[in-house]
């Protein structure tokens, strides 16, 4: 995409990605909103600190449905889901906080919307968790 570097879009990727897979696992509408809404900095890193507040529980819940899955396709799911939720380090949040207003509300749009699109594995989680 135009104007920022491609270290950007792929920390927002994986920060989208954290929160589909939160979304799909405690449908957490609202911590999807906070970042994707967030209009200054403080409050958009507010809104994924918020949301990695929860990584730790999000991994073991997936970890323990991970143990009791025997279909392969929701092994698989959770296999990726696990994944997406490890791949998102400090270093992706870092590059997150540095972006001026005018990027800020583009990336964290982008986010949002990214992260309530629709995907294989979100789609699968959902019905794991229903």
């Amino acid at each position: 995409m135009p104007g920022l570097k491609g270290e950007i879009w792929d920390a927002a990727d994986r920060v989208a990605a954290y929160l589909s897979v939160l979304l799909a696992v405690e449908y957490d509408i609202d911590a999807v909103d906070r970042v994707a809404k967030a209009r200054k900095i403080d409050d958009f890193m507010e809104g994924v600190y918020n949301a990695l507040r929860r990584r730790q529980n999000l991994e073991d819940t997936l970890q323990a449905k991970l143990r009791e899955a025997s279909e392969d396709e929701h092994k698989r799911a959770l296999e990726d889901a696990l994944a997406m939720v490890r791949s998102l380090n400090p270093s992706h949040v870092e590059k997150l906080r540095d972006l001026d207003k005018s990027s800020l509300k583009l990336v964290a749009s982008y986010i949002g919307s990214r992260a309530l699109a629709h995907t294989r594995t979100s789609g699968i989680l959902a019905q794991i968790f229903q």
